[in-house]
């Protein structure tokens, strides 16, 4: 074999190596892009979930706390118990099939309408080209995401509508998808957001956060009270 030769195999070996490499890193980094998406999808989608949410601006001016345990009902039906824990309003409600059989205006002044949009607004940040910094330590992973202030304020302002009566605006938001053992535990958003008081401006940190207590036959699913069966068989 030539010097020639060996240089030039030397090369291609050196190009292989670079591209099998390359290969092997996007595929990894790719890889997380598609696991974050699809454990977030998985609760969301779930036929049987627990999940705790809490809204917070520095603990009172915006402090909303509240847990659902969603449960299949009938023939494919869906059923949701929603537990408000609040300052104006500490309360259960029922859903069946998205109709509430309680007040339904109650439920929409203290809670996001469309509260498990958190959980499919985060699949979407994690399936995007946002950069995700990985974290393990055990069985416990936690992906973190710097989320741009344009995509924050856009998704908030929806989630928070009707609840929102500073006109926040939002900043330096980072999101934390923490899963244990593969499965999801928490969800979180936190960022520095501003307001109005009066004409003064003000600034603290915001904090929105899922926190999944059970997914599947983990959930202990409750019953339905005699009364919103009735209401529905009534109607």
């Amino acid at each position: 074999m030539t010097r020639r030769t060996r240089t030039i195999l030397i090369i291609v070996i050196l190009i292989l190596a670079l591209i099998i490499g390359g290969y092997f890193y996007y595929r990894a980094h790719f890889q997380v892009y598609v696991d974050t998406a699809r454990m977030l999808d998985s609760v969301y989608n779930a036929e049987k979930s627990d999940i705790s949410y809490t809204v917070a601006l520095n603990g009172k001016e915006l402090n909303v706390k509240f847990r659902t345990v969603k449960f299949p009902v009938g023939d494919g039906g869906s059923a949701m118990k929603i537990d408000v824990e609040g300052d104006y309003l500490s309360h259960t409600f029922y859903k069946v099939n998205g109709r509430s059989y309680d007040d339904e205006n109650a439920l929409e002044r203290v809670i996001p309408k469309n509260f498990m949009s958190l959980l499919q607004w985060g699949a979407d940040v994690y399936s995007s080209d946002l950069s995700i910094d990985r974290i393990r330590d055990g069985a416990r992973t936690v992906y973190t995401v710097q989320v741009p202030d344009s995509m924050v304020q856009s998704f908030m302002d929806r989630y928070l509508e009707g609840l929102d009566k500073l006109n926040l605006t939002y900043s330096d938001c980072t999101m934390y998808l923490t899963t244990v053992d593969g499965q999801v535990s928490e969800l979180t958003l936190q960022g520095n957001t501003k307001y109005k008081v009066l004409v003064r401006e003000a600034s603290t940190m915001i904090t929105v956060r899922a926190q999944v207590n059970a997914v599947g036959d983990a959930v202990k699913v409750p019953s339905l009270p005699q009364d919103v069966q009735f209401a529905m068989h009534s109607t």
